[in-house]
C-alpha cells in the first residue's frame, strides 16, 4: 500500500484487497502472535481506507478461514486438534483450499 496507494490518489480511483484471517476478527488461544498480525491488516485496512475515500480509492480486506496447507498441519499438532475439530465452526465442515482463494 506505501506505494500503490500514491499512484491510486493521484489517478482518482481504484482498489486494494489486503489478505488477513478469520483470525483477524476474533481471537484465538495459543497463537497470540499471528492473530496480532491479522488483527494488525485489519486495522491498518480500516485507517487506509479512511484516509483515501475522498480520492475514490478503496481500500478493504478478505478473510480466509483455515486453509488446507502445511501451516494448519502445524497449527492441529501444536494445538492437539485435527481437522474434523478444526473445522466444525465452517460452515462447509472442511477447511479451504489454496485454489478457493482468488490471487490478483
Amino acid at each position: 500500500m506505501k506505494y500503490v496507494l500514491p499512484v491510486l490518489t493521484n489517478q482518482g480511483y481504484g482498489s486494494v484487497i489486503n489478505t488477513s484471517s478469520v483470525a483477524g476478527l476474533a481471537g484465538s488461544a495459543g497463537v497470540a502472535p499471528y492473530v496480532t498480525s491479522k488483527h494488525a491488516v485489519v486495522g491498518l485496512t480500516k485507517t487506509a481506507a479512511l484516509e483515501v475515500a475522498s480520492a475514490n480509492v478503496r481500500v478493504n480486506s478478505i478473510h480466509p478461514s483455515p486453509v488446507n496447507t502445511r501451516m494448519m498441519r502445524s497449527l492441529e499438532e501444536g494445538l492437539q486438534a485435527d481437522e474434523a475439530t478444526m473445522s466444525k465452526g465452517i460452515p462447509l465442515e472442511r477447511y479451504g483450499e489454496a485454489d478457493d482463494i482468488p490471487s490478483f
